[in-house]
């Protein structure tokens, strides 16, 4: 206990202050008064083992600077005893401040779930539009950066019903990140997500590999041949696109070795044979050799095929085979991406449930603090003012209370 220019600064600790109190006669403390200062017991076993407090008669000033933790120190080990009354419906009030704040954060998180799961179904349908349209359109950069713009979301979203969005959660838009801040985090999760999810970009399909094969296979020979006429290149696409793919690819690689004449080559299919015979003297070996390392279909993966195939210079010989493959690989991927539309939803809310939580949570962590500082403002004025009801008496400011460590203690310092 340290008595500074009349100030009393209770140091208190596990050990050394009751040998202090003792042995307090041998010291010169001429300048205050040991009878102030009362020794208390505490059971064995207990985490302190000494209590300080001002005798009943004194006035007291507590400071409303002490933190919870001094004031804590304080009551439990100091003025308990003497406002007892006070000090019991302090402990109440602060614990119903507890028990109405976490009740309150409870009701406010029920509901706000309770408002999702009635908008998931809505949502899923905004979502649908949202990712699976938008990604179908831009096929091509969805495997990079490309994600549906946060304005199509704006303008889907303002059409959910007021008690199924998030603008009806009660939070103060001071203490979180601005919607388009979130909007973006979302977002961007989203993306991640939808990526990762299709992340292959593979259709495994026979029927789509096959005539992934044809057409890139027929769209080499065109671009290798320009100056072959115009039925021989009409009759050799046509072989290219519907004949069995094994036995072409046999031809080809013969015909791209230069291995090939007028006479059928031994194990040669006849029809096909027949149909190439017509052709092949338009052929020129020296561009057609590179015609099936080009056309490898692995050198394009299946995502980017519909958008190669949107191609306006697309050979009109080419244009119904490929609108069909095309047609059929965006239909896989809508297809697939629906299916990931509940699993991403299923993110979305969680990602938007769990960012109101949180902000519930801070919004009722402050309210607490709140509430509990001007709780602990009007107990120290409440001390102060039942401690100066006497009439002779002492007034002792309280400004600083300290909780010193195990086995040591300062003394006093006068």
């Amino acid at each position: 206990m340290r008595l500074q220019h009349g100030k009393l600064k209770i140091q208190y600790g596990q050990t050394g202050l009751g040998n202090f109190v003792n042995d307090a006669r041998g010291l010169n403390l001429s300048t205050w008064d040991t009878s102030r200062i009362v020794r208390r017991h505490v059971p064995q076993g207990g985490n302190q083992s000494t209590l300080l407090h001002s005798q009943k008669s004194d006035a007291l000033l507590i400071s409303e600077g002490l933190d919870a933790d001094a004031l804590n120190i304080l009551i439990y080990n100091g003025i308990q005893d003497r406002f007892r009354q006070q000090c019991k419906q302090f402990r109440q009030r602060s614990t119903a401040i507890s028990s109405n704040t976490r009740s309150s954060k409870e009701s406010e998180a029920n509901r706000i779930r309770e408002d999702v799961k009635r908008g998931e179904l809505l949502l899923t349908e905004v979502f649908h539009q949202a990712l699976v349209d938008a990604v179908i359109k831009k096929f091509s950069t969805f495997t990079h950066d490309f994600f549906p713009c946060p304005s199509t979301l704006d303008s889907a979203i303002t059409d959910i019903p007021a008690g199924t969005r998030s603008s009806t959660f009660t939070v103060d838009p001071s203490l979180h990140p601005t919607g388009n801040e979130q909007e973006r985090d979302l977002v961007r999760s989203i993306g991640i997500e939808l990526r990762r999810k299709v992340h292959s970009e593979k259709i495994n399909n026979r029927h789509f590999k096959d005539r992934k094969e044809r057409i890139c296979i027929a769209s080499n020979v065109l671009r290798n041949s320009p100056d072959m006429p115009k039925g021989a290149r009409e009759s050799f696409i046509d072989v290219i696109l519907h004949e069995d793919m094994s036995h072409v690819k046999e031809t080809l690689k013969s015909i791209s070795k230069g291995n090939f004449s007028r006479e059928r080559p031994k194990g040669s299919v006849n029809v096909l044979w027949d149909k190439l015979s017509d052709v092949l003297a338009d052929l020129d070996p020296r561009t057609f050799g590179k015609t099936l390392k080009e056309a490898d279909a692995d050198y394009i993966s299946d995502a980017q095929l519909p958008m190669e195939l949107s191609d306006d210079k697309m050979p009109g010989i080419l244009e119904k085979f490929v609108e069909e493959t095309r047609t059929a690989a965006l239909d896989h991927f809508r297809s697939y991406l629906t299916k990931q539309t509940r699993a991403l939803v299923h993110l979305a809310l969680h990602t938007q449930t769990d960012q109101c939580l949180l902000q519930v949570q801070r919004e009722a962590a402050i309210h607490e603090e709140e509430q509990i500082t001007e709780l602990w403002r009007a107990f120290i004025h409440e001390i102060d003012d039942f401690s100066q009801t006497g009439g002779d008496t002492k007034t002792l400011p309280i400004t600083d209370i300290h909780l010193w460590p195990k086995g040591i203690f300062p003394g006093p310092c006068l």
